[in-house]
């Protein structure tokens, strides 16, 4: 009995597990608790979405049709989905229409609690077959909206720390990667199997190899350098190890996200070895160099993903003077450059 009541202590002083979905609590904070009941608005974003917003995600046809049609159909069995589709829709409107901007990010954070909401208690079941390919396409959503919050803000103030939005976002991506990898093999023979095509995006390139060589560098400076001990060093050599390694594998099945650069944007917080993001947190600065070799992909991809924009120039003036006098300054220039000046990176 002792030995009992001790593990149920321990137990009881863990740590809580963070939420996934805290990259959304300021945007939903200026949310209404009711959700609008205008279902010509509703209707209108769903149009949008069906016309205009499918296409922003991938350039390649079979996926194209899946996102027009596949996707919307299965969210008329599973309303979070439905709600899902129309908040990121909505997103888009607030991007491209400055004028009505606040109308559509009002109308997408009444729908994005709404998905959230049912994808919890749709978590808090059974995944099975019958609804994986709604969480798999509801959680691919959820995660391109949280990228989406911050370039449709024309007061980015608005996000007291791009760092930590960031971490947020991560910490996200983690938690629906676990989710998705689960039930891989019915996703890929379901309804929505349209989205794991194999074939190349046209917009996908070649991994850019000036980022290769500089995190190759920096990954070597990590092995060379006294200045960090044993946990941080092992730490930092595996980050930096997996975005050699999600910038090098080239296109494969995921469809949705198959090209290249965001798919290495995509996947590269899936491998973050455990204490990574904590460094980020603490700004440990080789941390925070990595991070700034992170926002070169983010750089060279927001030019054709909309829901990109701005992060990479976020991240690099939230990091401003965090490097100083330190052994990453130095190295970490041309990521710092590429960003700020445009310096274009080899492809």
């Amino acid at each position: 009995m002792g030995r009992q009541s001790h593990h149920n202590q321990a137990q009881d002083a863990s740590p809580p597990s963070p939420d996934p979905f805290a990259c959304f609590v300021r945007f939903l904070a200026e949310s209404p608790t009711q959700c609008s009941s205008d279902w010509i608005a509703a209707a209108g974003l769903m149009h949008h979405y069906c016309t205009v917003a499918y296409r922003t995600i991938s350039a390649n046809t079979e996926a194209q049709n899946a996102l027009q049609l596949d996707v919307p159909r299965e969210g008329l069995h599973h309303p979070f989905l439905l709600h899902q589709i129309l908040a990121f829709s909505g997103l888009h409107l607030a991007f491209q229409q400055h004028d009505h901007r606040q109308m559509y990010l009002l109308q997408a954070s009444q729908h994005q609690g709404h998905a959230i909401t049912g994808l919890r208690e749709a978590l808090a079941g059974t995944i099975t077959s019958n609804n994986c390919h709604a969480i798999y396409a509801t959680s691919t959503f959820i995660i391109l909206g949280a990228f989406a919050i911050l370039p449709c803000y024309e007061e980015r103030s608005n996000f007291v720390c791009t760092i930590d939005t960031i971490l947020e976002i991560f910490t996200l991506i983690k938690g629906m990667g676990l989710i998705v990898s689960s039930t891989a093999e019915d996703l890929r023979g379901g309804p929505l199997r349209g989205i794991f095509n194999q074939t190349k995006d046209p917009r996908g390139r070649a991994p850019m190899q000036d980022l290769l060589f500089h995190i190759s560098t920096l990954k070597s400076l990590f092995e060379r350098t006294d200045m960090l001990d044993h946990q941080e060093r092992v730490c930092m050599e595996a980050a930096t190890s997996a975005l050699c390694d999600c910038l090098s594998e080239g296109y494969s099945s995921d469809g949705v996200l198959v090209t290249e650069k965001l798919r290495a944007i995509m996947r590269w917080p899936l491998f973050l070895p455990d204490g990574f993001l904590g460094y980020v947190r603490r700004r440990h600065p080789a941390a925070i160099a990595i991070l700034l070799h992170y926002s070169v992909m983010l750089h060279s991809a927001e030019r054709n993903f909309w829901f990109l924009n701005g992060w990479a120039a976020a991240l690099v003036k939230a990091s401003d003077g965090l490097l100083a006098e330190t052994p990453w300054a130095a190295i970490t220039q041309w990521a710092i450059d590429t960003v700020a000046y445009g310096v274009q990176s080899k492809v």
